[in-house]
């Protein structure tokens, strides 16, 4: 199954297991990625504390980075 990156105005196609396209998941830190992927495997698991709050609110930290990141880059380009 496919489906688009969960960045606005993205139209890249990514499998649906994924959160966006390789280009946007660049722009995350590392930190946050280890988060999401954590918070995920965490709240898979059957007896863990990890709730699905705490993936929703990883992925939530991982989009805002991005679109910060993307702000960024375009206030540099306009910039020059």
């Amino acid at each position: 199954i496919v489906t688009l990156c969960r960045m606005p105005k993205c139209s890249e196609s990514i499998p649906q297991w994924k959160l966006m396209c390789v280009a946007h998941w660049a722009m995350v830190p590392k930190a946050i990625q280890r988060r999401v992927f954590g918070t995920l495997t965490a709240y898979k698991e059957r007896g863990t504390s990890v709730s699905q709050q705490q993936y929703l609110n990883a992925v939530a930290d991982a989009v805002q980075t991005a679109q910060v990141a993307m702000d960024k880059k375009a206030r540099a380009t306009s910039a020059t």
